[in-house]
């Protein structure tokens, strides 16, 4: 295992210092303010119509291609490793697009791994990405939240996994030059609450039990900002420094806009007064009932434009005082767009965003499995949508 991941990180580190990846870099303002799973980079202002588009093969086409084992890559940290770069390297090889390979290994341990901090519980699988136990409801009552306290981080179980992770893999690739980022905390703090509460009790408590809900909000916003102490206490790494709020659960019909303004927007206010910024505000939506509102929290270095939300709300609000990451629609402008549909799309999305004054914007598409294309049907209609991309979004590439 070990030899393999030597030259996996050879071969790397070979992408690392290519010309091609170097030019990739200067569409970013910043390409590890945002560590996820996926590259984030913050785009730059848009020069003569240039605009970024990076392209991801989802998780679960990656376990076809390469036989991953997902409970296993999220269990031992050397296999986690192996498949990072296996799935970076086939990335470079195949698509021709605008994400760049940098010298962070971000650690991502599932969906809701924060929770854990609290008492809840992942459940693995070796087919898909680990989710949290949805059948345990941490706080049942009002008794159990009075139980609760902000997490004596260090001495949990959730600390101990993600220290190994770090600490095993940057013994790996530390004398190669590329480092780990310490697992860092990324949902909101309504994602929180449904984890510790339960989606259904806490859509009741929204109507029911305000106060119940703003003492789970403020038992989580102090357990985040608690944690990020810890963090750099125990890692002397201050590297991190992306303020990410990824609040897939605060969209229409979950929430109403006058939930959000009333019981969630003060508390992401608090945050963001804390460290002073958000890096990446992540919403898959829809959230254009919730624009006008997330208006008013202050900086936001780039902004999601989810699938589901009107990008032209989004550009029309945010426009010019954040970047913007456009996030295509996986069924309809992948699965079932034909070529002509998916240059209509970007030509519409450029020449919108143009007309508006958009000062900065990226386009995102993440395939996934279907069962109406197989494998190599997907990776070969990426690639084309990669050449569609760049005649349209990179004139004169």
């Amino acid at each position: 295992m070990e030899k393999d991941i030597k030259t996996l990180l050879e071969e790397y580190l070979k992408i690392l210092d290519s010309g091609q990846n170097k030019e990739r870099k200067e569409y970013y303002i910043d390409t590890d303010l945002v560590l996820l799973d996926k590259f984030r980079g913050v785009p730059d202002e848009t020069r003569d119509g240039r605009v970024p588009y990076i392209f991801w093969v989802g998780l679960d086409t990656r376990r076809e291609l390469f036989g991953i084992d997902i409970e296993k890559m999220y269990r031992e940290p050397a296999y986690y490793l192996e498949c990072w770069l296996r799935s970076k390297i086939y990335h470079f090889k195949n698509f021709n697009d605008c994400n760049y390979f940098g010298d962070i290994i971000p650690l991502w341990l599932g969906e809701g791994f924060e929770s854990t901090f609290f008492g809840c519980k992942l459940k693995y699988s070796k087919d898909s990405e680990p989710s949290v136990d949805r059948d345990f409801t941490l706080i049942k009552d009002k008794e159990d939240l009075k139980k609760l306290k902000v997490p004596d981080f260090e001495n949990t179980e959730a600390m101990y996994h993600a220290m190994r992770f770090y600490n095993e893999i940057n013994n790996l690739a530390e004398d190669y030059g590329i480092r780990a980022a310490f697992f860092d905390w990324h949902y909101g703090p309504t994602a929180l609450c449904n984890y510790l509460r339960g989606f259904e009790n806490i859509s009741i408590d929204y109507l029911t039990d305000k106060d119940l809900v703003r003492n789970i909000m403020q038992l989580v916003v102090d357990s985040r900002i608690r944690w990020v102490e810890v963090r750099k206490r125990i890692t002397g790494d201050e590297g991190n420094r992306g303020v990410i709020i990824s609040n897939d659960d605060v969209s229409a019909p979950n929430v109403s806009p006058s939930i959000y303004r009333e019981l969630i927007l003060p508390y992401e206010k608090m945050i963001h007064r804390h460290f002073g910024y958000f890096t990446y505000y992540h919403n898959c939506g829809p959230i254009d009932p919730f624009l006008n509102d997330v208006n008013t929290i202050g900086r936001i270095d780039m902004i999601h434009s989810g699938p589901f939300s009107d990008y032209r709300k989004v550009g029309e609000v945010f426009g010019k005082r954040s970047a913007i990451e456009l996030h295509l629609h996986p069924e309809k402008d992948f699965i079932s767009s034909t070529e002509q549909d998916f240059r209509k799309r970007l030509l519409d999305i450029r020449d919108y965003y143009e007309k508006i004054g958009v000062k900065a914007y990226c386009i995102r598409l993440t395939s996934y499995s279907h069962p109406s294309m197989t494998m190599s049907e997907n990776i070969e209609k990426l690639k084309k949508w990669c050449g569609i991309s760049s005649e349209i979004l990179l004139p004169g590439n």
